[in-house]
This record gives C-alpha cells, sequence and structure tokens, in this order.
C-alpha cells in the first residue's frame, strides 16, 4: 500500500440509491451503505474470469458465472451491432427483443446463454443467417452443443429449414420475447388493440402473460 496514490481510492455514486461508496482501487464489490446494493468497482477488468483458474476462488461461484455471462452478453451485443451496421432498425429490434427475453428469465428460468444469444443473432439478415450466426458463436469461443443449440432454436422462430416450434423453455421465453417486443412497437404505432389483445393472450409463459397485458392500451 505504501505505493499507493491518492487516486487508487476513490468514489463512486451508487446506481441504485446514488448514495457515495469508497473503493480502493483492488476491491472487486463493496456494498452500499444507504441501500445494501453490492455494486461492482468500475475500474476492476473482470475480463480474467473467463479464463482464470482462481476465478470462483477470488469471486465466488454464483459472481464468478454471473461475470462471465454478463461478459458473454457484451461481446454478443458487440458482435451483432457489427452485423447490423447502418440498419438501426433491425439493431433496434434485436436490444428490445434481448430486453424482453431477460425479464421472462429472470421469473421463467431457462438456460440464459442460449436464450440471449438466439434473441440477438436472430435478428442477422445475411445470405446465410445460419452460418454467420454459427461463426459469430464460433468466434466467442461457445461450446459446440450449445451452439447447436442457439441455431435450432432461431430456425425454429424463423422456421426455417423445415423446423417445427420447439417445446422447451427457452423457446417459450423466445417466442414470448418476440410477442412482446411486438406489442411494444404496435402500442408506439397505435395499431388497433384487437390483434394486440390476441397477441398478448398467445403468450406462453405466467410471466410473458403479464408483461403483455402491461403493455396493453
Amino acid at each position: 500500500m505504501r505505493h499507493w496514490r491518492p487516486a487508487d481510492i476513490f468514489e463512486v455514486a451508487c446506481p441504485s440509491c446514488g448514495a457515495e461508496i469508497e473503493f480502493w482501487k483492488d476491491e472487486p464489490f463493496r456494498t452500499c451503505t444507504g441501500c445494501s446494493l453490492e455494486v461492482q468497482n468500475p475500474r476492476v477488468d473482470f475480463g480474467c474470469a473467463r479464463w482464470c483458474k482462481f476465478a470462483e476462488e477470488c469471486l465466488g461461484t454464483e459472481r464468478a458465472a454471473t461475470i462471465v455471462g454478463a461478459l458473454m452478453r457484451d461481446r454478443l451485443v458487440a458482435e451483432v451491432r457489427a452485423v447490423c451496421t447502418g440498419d438501426e432498425a433491425r439493431l433496434a429490434r434485436a436490444l428490445d427483443r434481448l430486453e424482453r427475453a431477460e425479464q421472462l428469465i429472470e421469473a421463467e428460468g431457462g438456460d440464459a446463454l442460449v436464450i440471449k444469444a438466439a434473441a440477438l443473432l436472430r435478428e442477422i439478415d445475411a445470405r446465410d443467417p445460419a452460418a454467420t450466426a454459427l461463426a459469430i458463436l464460433e468466434k466467442l469461443e461457445v461450446e459446440a452443443n450449445t451452439s447447436a443449440c442457439i441455431c435450432r432454436i432461431i430456425d425454429s422462430l424463423r422456421g426455417t429449414g423445415g423446423a417445427v416450434p420447439m417445446d422447451t423453455c427457452e423457446a417459450r421465453i423466445l417466442r414470448d420475447a418476440e410477442r412482446l417486443a411486438d406489442l411494444s412497437a404496435r402500442r408506439e404505432d397505435a395499431h388497433p388493440r384487437e390483434p394486440a389483445a390476441a397477441l398478448a393472450e398467445a403468450c406462453e409463459t405466467p410471466t410473458g402473460r403479464e408483461l403483455a397485458r402491461r403493455l396493453l392500451p
């Protein structure tokens, strides 16, 4: 500590209540004294959690898994942004679908990586969307069986390659995420209530139906 500088001890505002939280540069997390929220040190790079064998020992099993999941989500978003360059509407649909899917995951469970990746990669508009999605997953070093599952769900959502609707938790969540995103767009465009109500009733998960009701005019 004798080599530390004054800037190595700093304060950040809690994202929940706004209270000041004091961090020392090597502290990965602190608990806010105002609202008890655990806040991540914004100056610590947790990229090492993806490969370091001591990640779980350093951060704890649950926290390490959460950090790795967040890193993968951010990398997927970055890849989809690159693929959707020049098509802001398509990118907006992908991000909206992701947001709806994340709301559903919180209550319904499911494989978060499969759901989030499919929600984003579903929007790829390339000459061979399946090959493009698979190339992105390989680039991000997603395990082969997981990648295959993601691609099957995307095919199922698109109805391509003779795919039939899949009856899995992940597929139901993704179909509801699409319905919720569509409902949100209809509300903004002032579409009639009747088709929106029918779309809400079609939701397959309890959480999806509840969120859909909130979106009805």
